[in-house]
């Protein structure tokens, strides 16, 4: 049937262009042209979508996968801009690391612990560790039988029956019977009894960065900052970035409660990020 509808449509089309031209060219075009609107309406319905396939497969030579084509329709829409810090403003990978160990073995345990996660920073450590002790990657020189990823605070892990966390040191102070308080400047490497490294990371921003935030701000997208990490890392990036408004310190659902403040407020708001920490957030976005 397609075949000689789209036949008898040209057909129609070109009859109706010589029946006018005679009078007016412009007329002629006019009517054939309205001949074929009225004909094939489905090119209307096939316009959207095929401009959505076209825009999914361009950002996706440049990395960017579009699970839902109507979020390119939002885009427009957008008036204010969410982003996580580390590992999204900032280089999760560069910076300074110096590591203050307080056992022989203390590398080698963090390393063999923050391998079980894909974090940004825990990747980072994972690298200095595995550098300094020479550890090939994938080896492990102890053996974890069980492991959790406490989102916004660290992992905890059981080695040979002992528990050891790593991670804020708000979090490691809850099994760390020692009556030191561990602040979260730095990430803290605990066991039961005792406080075994402590790691201090730089962070470096994306050299992208400024001219994103600012490509944003001349759009009239309003920017902030939500942030796991402590408030004087997170006050130092958002100065760099000339962003007004950030938030430190917070927990999945502390991110998500901000989120859904914003959208009860009217803003649409689009949300950049990365981690375990981000996930309630991005989808609820």
């Amino acid at each position: 049937v397609v075949p000689w509808f789209v036949a008898a449509t040209l057909g129609l089309a070109t009859a109706t262009f010589f029946w006018w031209v005679g009078s007016d060219v412009e007329k002629a075009l006019l009517a054939a042209t309205s001949v074929l609107i009225i004909t094939c309406p489905c090119a209307f319905g096939l316009a959207t979508p095929m401009s959505i396939a076209v825009a999914s497969g361009l950002g996706a030579r440049q990395g960017i996968l579009v699970k839902n084509g109507e979020v390119l329709e939002t885009l427009s829409s957008i008036d204010h801009m969410v982003f996580d810090k580390t590992g999204t403003l900032t280089q999760g990978d560069s910076g300074y690391l110096k590591a203050n160990t307080y056992h022989h073995s203390a590398l080698a345990l963090a390393l063999a612990i923050e391998q079980e996660s894909n974090h940004p920073l825990a990747v980072r450590i994972s690298h200095y560790c595995q550098n300094k002790t020479k550890v090939s990657a994938g080896e492990q020189a102890y053996k974890i039988t069980a492991t959790n990823v406490v989102d916004g605070c660290g992992i905890e892990a059981i080695i040979s029956e002992d528990k050891y966390r790593i991670g804020k040191g708000s979090w490691c102070n809850e099994i760390f019977a020692v009556q030191t308080s561990l602040d979260d400047e730095q990430i803290h490497l605990v066991s039961h009894s005792q406080l075994l490294a402590s790691f201090d990371l730089g962070e470096q921003l994306r050299p992208d960065a400024n001219e994103a935030v600012a490509a944003l701000a001349a759009r009239n997208i309003n920017s902030q900052i939500l942030s796991g990490d402590n408030a004087c890392k997170v006050s130092k990036i958002a100065d760099l970035l000339n962003i007004q408004e950030h938030h430190a310190r917070l927990m999945p659902t502390d991110k998500l409660r901000l989120l859904r403040k914003a959208q009860t407020a009217g803003e649409c708001v689009l949300v950049v990020g990365d981690g375990l920490n981000d996930n309630p957030m991005l989808a609820a976005a």
